[in-house]
């Protein structure tokens, strides 16, 4: 992180499924955040005969959601925070980001 601050390059965020290597600390390396939603579909994640949306295929619940806009909102030093959902199937993107805006403007 120390890295990233040093040379004003903005750490990427990542919520994945447990135990799939990647870690999901939250932290902001300068002014914006950036965390990406990737869902939590440990089942299909590392198949190799599905598609990319069922990969993806993840709703996250709104307690999810909370836990998150909640640490989001504790970010100390952050002017913006962009968050990026990545779990492509059907609307299921679009419902979590329109959930999170919400918790996010309470």
């Amino acid at each position: 992180m120390r890295f990233l601050r040093k040379h004003a390059l903005t750490y990427v965020s990542v919520d994945a499924p447990a135990g799939v290597g990647v870690s999901s600390v939250l932290e902001a390396t300068g002014a914006d955040a950036y965390v990406r939603f990737h869902g939590r579909n440990r089942e299909n994640w590392f198949k190799h005969n599905v598609e990319v949306a069922e990969r993806y295929k993840y709703l996250y619940s709104e307690r999810e959601l909370a836990d998150w806009a909640k640490r989001l909102k504790q970010l100390s030093g952050v002017c913006r925070a962009f968050v990026i959902f990545n779990n492509c199937y059907r609307n299921f993107g679009i419902m979590n980001a329109t959930t999170m805006s919400q918790m996010l403007s309470r």
